[in-house]
């Protein structure tokens, strides 16, 4: 299986993406690593996790708002999509999509 970093590239994921996921040795770790929960949503996305879930918390996000600054508003949302979006959810779909699947997925 090739590298985060690789598997990401091939689903257009942007610069800085690519280079936070090159940090990490799997998947598991990138996801419960990640304070973007923006990557995280486009992540269970591309993966095609259970679209309906992936709005619903997508919504729960955009709730996440006020005066507070784009870092913790980040970090909350990574949280909520965590505990909403288990990563068994997503572990399952790792396992069937390598990086020339997540190609075609977002071709």
């Amino acid at each position: 299986m090739a590298d985060i970093a690789s598997q990401l590239r091939g689903a257009n994921a942007c610069a800085r993406a690519l280079e936070w996921a090159a940090g990490f040795d799997n998947f598991k770790d990138a996801w419960n690593g990640c304070e973007r929960g923006d990557w995280l949503l486009w992540f269970a996305h591309i993966l095609d996790v259970q679209p309906q879930l992936v709005t619903q918390v997508a919504f729960a996000c955009e709730r996440v708002r006020g005066n507070r600054g784009n870092d913790v508003r980040r970090r909350e949302m990574a949280d909520i999509v965590r505990q909403r979006i288990p990563w068994g959810l997503v572990a399952a779909k790792i396992k069937i999509v390598d990086g020339a699947l997540v190609r075609k997925i977002r071709r």
